[in-house]
């Protein structure tokens, strides 16, 4: 439950100011900035994924929806220019993610792959 909180409590509310900078700040020359911290917070939360996935291949160290809720996230970060760069764990995890059957029939379902 700790990892699921984590992803549900952390990661996923972080990336509210890049969907709706509006919300942060009223000034539209202001919302790369408040993007910008964002992307700084993100990159923190998953250098911290990172660390609890070193040696393991989930993040409870069996696999769980913490995972597939951890992935989404990943593929969010991805397509919003978060640094994922020498997150070796955090890579490793989204190849695997990507890699998986299931994973794969459900992003060709929704059209996502």
């Amino acid at each position: 439950m700790r990892w699921l909180s984590f992803v549900n409590s952390d990661v996923h509310p972080a990336f509210t100011p890049l969907f709706a900078p509006g919300k942060f700040h009223p000034d539209q020359a202001e919302h790369a900035t408040v993007q910008d911290a964002a992307r700084t917070r993100l990159r923190g939360l998953y250098e911290a994924a990172d660390r609890q996935l070193a040696g393991r291949d989930w993040l409870a160290g069996f696999r769980s929806v913490a995972d597939p809720y951890l992935y989404v996230t990943l593929r969010w970060a991805s397509r919003l220019g978060i640094d994922l760069s020498g997150l070796d764990n955090v890579n490793a995890f989204k190849s695997r993610m990507d890699a998986d059957p299931g994973v794969r029939a459900a992003l060709e379902a929704e059209g996502l792959a």
